[in-house]
This record gives structure tokens, C-alpha cells and sequence, in this order.
């Protein structure tokens, strides 16, 4: 076998073995029994291991985020601009490191909403 099949080989196992634990942890994003700080440890770990899928459009679930704050957008709030991928993780180390910029948002029904969905990441587009 040259190197190059044994590459190939070894690279096919690494995503075999993403998808097992993938397809093992995904439903434990969603179990209710699990506290939500622990679903969104093991969602971060997940990620992390660039196991969990990507959204070829989204926009952060912004409204899952609002709450009672006014409209919050992800150029004025995150820093984002058009068309650039965004990490939840990202956006939640923003909403956790600037929290008087997020007061009156439902940030429980947000992670909520993202653990719901599975992805990691999303293409920003308005």
C-alpha cells in the first residue's frame, strides 16, 4: 500500500470515527434530563472536535436571543460582517464577556435553540 492510500485509509477512519461519536453524543444535546450548562460543555466539546455540522445560512438565531432587548443584529452586537462564518462558541464568549450589552436577553432559550439545531457554525448572510 503506498503512503498515499495509507493516508487516505487513515483519513477515512478519522471521519468514521467523527461520525460515531457524532451520531453517539448529538442526541444528548437535546436530553432534558442534563442540566443546560452540561448539554452546552459537551455541545462545546463537540464543536471543538469539528464534529457537529455547519449552516450554510443563518443569522445566529437572533430571535431566540432578543428577549425583551431591543433588535439585535450580528454586525452591531458580534462584530460580524456578510457572508463570514460565525461560531456559536464565538458568539456566546461575546455574550458572556459583555454582558451589560445583552441585558434583557433570553440567553437560555438561545443556547436552547442552538443545542436544538446541532450545528457549530453558520455563513452569516441578511
Amino acid at each position: 500500500m503506498s503512503t498515499a492510500d495509507e493516508l487516505k485509509a487513515a483519513l477515512s477512519a478519522v471521519e468514521t470515527a467523527k461520525e460515531k461519536l457524532r451520531q453517539e453524543h448529538l442526541a444528548k444535546l437535546t436530553d432534558k434530563s442534563l442540566s443546560l450548562d452540561e448539554r452546552w460543555a459537551i455541545f462545546l466539546q463537540l464543536a471543538e472536535a469539528g464534529v457537529l455540522g455547519h449552516e450554510s445560512y443563518g443569522d445566529g438565531y437572533l430571535d431566540d436571543l432578543q428577549g425583551s432587548h431591543n433588535e439585535l443584529t450580528q454586525y452591531d452586537d458580534f462584530h460580524n460582517d456578510r457572508h463570514e462564518t460565525v461560531s456559536y462558541k464565538d458568539m456566546y464568549e461575546r455574550i458572556v464577556e459583555n454582558p451589560e450589552d445583552f441585558e434583557g436577553c433570553d440567553i437560555d432559550a438561545w443556547r436552547e435553540k442552538v443545542l436544538e439545531e446541532g450545528c457549530a457554525t453558520f455563513d452569516y448572510d441578511w
